[in-house]
């Protein structure tokens, strides 16, 4: 049980136990979820690791699906923190604005491509984002080299 993560261990070693529920009478009901479910500790053990091995596995494929998407997309595409620090970019956004990844990351989306004099309307624009808003809108960028488009 010591290779489970550590969530996974927490789960396999309550799902044994015993659980209380209190009727209406006042008296606590002890219900064993293995119990509940007609089977043994042990058979209820195997069930539960089963489980978290397919849904990883499900995580992992959906994960990558998700990361191909991200990569493939032909827009420029940036992952940013709440405060607009960027996580990730795809190849678009490197083609686009010519920052590699290495460049990008731990920067400022404003602070990369968005011309000083457009610094006040992107901040009102994320503002509204940040708020739950949708924004329609266009505006000019700035690229790596300097030129705006």
């Amino acid at each position: 049980m010591a290779a489970l993560p550590a969530m996974a261990r927490r789960f396999v070693a309550l799902w044994p136990a015993t659980s209380f529920h209190r009727l209406a009478a006042g008296r606590a009901l002890g219900i064993s979820l293995p119990g509940a479910l007609g089977i043994g500790a042990a058979t209820g053990l195997v069930l539960a690791t089963a489980l978290l091995v397919y849904l990883t596995y499900r995580l992992r494929k959906e994960s990558t699906l998700l990361n191909e998407l991200f990569e493939q997309v032909p827009l420029a595409v940036s992952l940013t923190t709440l405060d607009h620090r960027i996580i990730r970019v795809n190849r678009g956004f490197t083609e686009i604005f010519g920052y590699t990844p290495q460049a990008a990351i731990g920067r400022r989306i404003d602070d990369l491509i968005v011309p000083a004099e457009s610094q006040d309307e992107y901040r009102r624009y994320a503002d509204s984002v940040a708020q739950g808003q949708r924004v329609d809108a266009e505006g000019v960028r700035c690229r790596q080299d300097g030129s705006r488009f």
